[in-house]
């Protein structure tokens, strides 16, 4: 005969040492995976200010505001003057060079607004300190591709859709301890993936892998941790797993802060989740 285990809770402990051992220590840190991996792909898509490079006026002893006069028209943005990021003014700049290095005039060579204007031919330059980097910076994903981010943020969402439907039945049919570790597996592997990742859409693809798993492994220890508690419980456990996945958020805030480098920044919010493989 079957019992129901909500009616047993009451009699033997709703919320007793050993479920709040579980959940405080084996539970609510299964949330952490999720949180980064759902996050942290806003920063790896980190836009910075960026304008067309002139490699000819490399070298030349210019500051990068003099390089932008020479080569760099404005365009007006939200009402203010900004050096435009996907154009560049037509012109010979080995001569510009060259005319440099024999002494000549900097105001001289500045151009006149009417000059033809043409997209980057050398491609970008980007503004990022020592030690910064994204995938738009490293794959100069700027200007007519500038879409592209949004396009992968679209179909990490919808992987995870997919995966959370898919997911569902398999933690209902083999348990949700191992389908926890399917998961793990699936978002560590592809995880370090998306830090050696050569170009934009092999990386789009290891995204989709890790994707598959947001937001499912959290769902199976969050369900784990409402089944473990009797009815009058579940709404505080409810809220502290939300109070531990806004710790999760702030936490993943300071990582990025002091990882600026994209794929330092994919591993680090990968490689610590291994130890959550000695639950087994």
């Amino acid at each position: 005969m079957a019992v129901d285990f909500d009616l047993l809770l009451p009699d033997i402990g709703e919320y007793g040492t050993y479920q709040k051992f579980l959940i405080w220590f084996v539970l609510l840190p299964g949330f952490f995976p999720c949180g980064f991996h759902a996050y942290n792909q806003l920063f790896l898509t980190t836009n910075y200010d960026h304008w067309c490079k002139v490699p000819e006026l490399d070298g030349l002893n210019l500051t990068m505001e003099e390089v932008k006069n020479l080569s760099i028209p404005y365009q007006i943005q939200h009402g203010r003057p900004k050096y435009n990021q996907c154009h560049q003014f037509l012109r010979n700049y080995s001569e510009i060079a060259e005319s440099l290095a024999a002494g000549g005039s900097l105001n001289d060579l500045v151009p006149e607004t009417d000059v033809l204007r043409v997209p980057c031919s050398n491609g970008h330059q980007f503004q990022v300190n020592s030690g910064e980097s994204s995938i738009i910076s490293e794959w100069q994903i700027v200007c007519d591709l500038n879409f592209y981010p949004t396009l992968a943020l679209v179909i990490f969402g919808a992987s995870g859709l997919i995966g959370n439907w898919i997911f569902g039945y398999i933690q209902d049919g083999i348990g949700r301890r191992p389908a926890f570790f399917i998961y793990l597996v699936i978002q560590s592997v592809f995880g370090i993936l998306t830090a050696i990742a050569p170009e934009f859409w092999s990386w789009v693809i290891f995204r989709v892998g890790v994707g598959f798993t947001v937001p499912a492994i959290m769902g199976t220890p969050f369900v784990l941790a409402i089944e473990l508690v009797g009815p009058s419980w579940r709404t505080h456990v409810t809220l502290l797993a939300n109070v531990v996945y806004s710790i999760c958020l702030v936490l993943l805030s300071f990582v990025v802060w002091s990882v600026r480098d994209w794929r330092y920044m994919s591993l680090t919010t990968c490689l610590p989740f291994f130890i959550f493989f000695s639950y087994w």
